[in-house]
C-alpha cells in the first residue's frame, strides 16, 4: 500500500541528503566523511578547526622579521657569486704579478682558496645585518663594514710583507676587499626575505 504522505515530506533531505526547503545539506548526514558544508560557519574556512588535509604552515622567521629558507638561498648564492668573482680577480692579478715580477705565478688552486674565504667570510659579516634592522643604526652598519674592510687592508699592507716586497699580498688584499664588498651587499639580500 502506498503512503499518501508527499515525497518531499518522507524524504525532507532527499535520498542524497539535500533540503530542498533550506538549500542545505544536513550536516549530520556527513560525519565521517570529512564533509564540510561550505556555509558552515564553524568550522568552515577561516576557521581554526577547518582542515581540508593541509596543515599550515606558517614560514620560519628569523628575528620575527625574515623568512629563514628565503635568507639562506640569498645568502648561498651571493656567497657563492662572491667567491666566483674573487677566484677570477685573484687569478688575474696572480697572472698579473708574475708577469711583472717574474715571480711563480701560485695558480688556479689559490685562487680557489682565496674565493672560498672570501665569500664565506662576506656572508657570516653579511649576517650581523639581522640583529641591527630595525634599530635605526641600517646605515651605520654600511659604514662599519666599509671602515672594517679599510683596516683589514691596511693592516695587511703594513704586516703582511707588502712593503717588503712581496706582491703575493695583493692577492690576499683583493680577496679581503671582496669579502668586504660581499658584506656590504647582504644586507640588501636580507632585506628580501622580509616577510611583507
Amino acid at each position: 500500500m502506498e503512503s499518501d504522505v508527499p515525497m518531499s515530506n518522507q524524504y525532507p533531505y532527499g535520498n542524497d541528503g539535500y533540503d530542498d526547503r533550506t538549500r542545505q545539506y544536513r550536516r549530520e548526514d556527513y560525519p565521517q566523511s570529512g564533509y564540510r558544508d561550505p556555509g558552515y560557519r564553524q568550522g568552515g574556512y577561516g576557521d581554526p578547526g577547518y582542515s581540508d588535509g593541509y596543515e599550515a604552515q606558517g614560514p620560519t622567521l628569523i628575528a620575527g622579521k625574515f623568512e629563514a629558507k628565503k635568507v639562506t638561498v640569498n645568502l648561498v648564492l651571493l656567497g657563492i657569486l662572491a667567491a666566483i668573482v674573487t677566484f677570477a680577480v685573484v687569478l688575474v692579478a696572480d697572472q698579473l704579478i708574475s708577469v711583472v715580477t717574474d715571480d711563480v705565478a701560485q695558480g688556479p688552486g689559490a685562487a680557489v682558496l682565496h674565493g672560498v674565504v672570501s665569500g664565506i667570510v662576506g656572508v657570516l659579516a653579511g649576517l650581523l645585518y639581522i640583529p641591527v634592522s630595525g634599530t635605526g643604526n641600517e646605515g651605520l652598519f654600511n659604514a662599519a663594514i666599509i671602515a672594517l674592510t679599510v683596516a683589514a687592508a691596511v693592516f695587511y699592507v703594513i704586516f703582511g710583507g707588502l712593503l717588503d716586497g712581496d706582491w703575493q699580498t695583493l692577492l690576499s688584499l683583493a680577496a679581503i676587499l671582496c669579502a668586504g664588498i660581499t658584506a656590504y651587499t647582504a644586507p640588501s639580500r636580507i632585506e628580501n626575505a622580509r616577510v611583507r
